[in-house]
C-alpha cells in the first residue's frame, strides 16, 4: 500500500496530466476556429455579392495523416474577366473524399464574387444542388470512429 503523500503526489500528477491535454485541445480548437472564421465571414458577406455561374476545372484529393482534403478548382466570370478559385473540404477517409468529387468533376455550380474586387470569390454550399452538399457524416466523429476501430 502507497503512503499518504505518495498518493497525493499520484494523484496530483494525474490531474495536472489531464488538465494540460484538456488546455492543449482548447487551444487546437480555438485555432481551428479562427483559422475557419475568414471563410465564414466571407461566406456570411457574400450572400448579397452576384451570383454567377461556374465550372469545376480540376478535382483532386490529397491524403495526410489519416485524413484527407478534397479541393475543387473553378473558374468563373465577372465583371467581363474570367477568374479561378478553389474551394476545399476534409474528409476522416480517402476514400470518402473519392466519392464526394468524382461527380463533381466538369460540373457547373454557383459562385458568388465581390462586385468591387471580382477575384475574391466564395462558393456557398447553399447555392449549390444537392448533388454538391452530400457528405458522409461529421469529419471528427468519422476520424475518431476510425481511429478508435484501429486501436481494437
Amino acid at each position: 500500500m502507497l503512503d499518504a503523500p505518495v498518493q497525493d503526489s499520484f494523484l496530483w500528477e494525474y490531474l495536472r496530466t489531464v488538465l494540460w491535454g484538456c488546455l492543449f485541445l482548447t487551444f487546437v480548437a480555438g485555432w481551428l476556429f479562427l483559422k475557419r472564421l475568414p471563410a465564414l465571414f466571407r461566406s456570411i458577406c457574400a450572400a448579397n455579392w452576384p451570383m454567377v455561374q461556374g465550372d469545376i476545372e480540376s478535382a483532386t484529393v490529397t491524403a495526410f495523416a489519416e485524413q484527407s482534403l478534397a479541393q475543387l478548382g473553378y473558374s468563373y466570370r465577372g465583371e467581363g474577366d474570367r477568374y479561378s478559385g478553389y474551394f476545399s473540404r476534409q474528409f476522416a477517409d480517402e476514400q470518402d473524399a473519392w466519392d464526394y468529387i468524382r461527380p463533381l468533376r466538369e460540373q457547373t455550380i454557383f459562385i458568388r464574387y465581390r462586385p468591387a474586387n471580382p477575384c475574391v470569390s466564395t462558393v456557398r454550399t447553399s447555392d449549390q444542388n444537392p448533388l454538391f452538399m452530400a457528405r458522409p457524416g461529421n469529419v471528427v466523429v468519422r476520424f475518431l470512429a476510425k481511429s478508435i476501430s484501429r486501436l481494437l
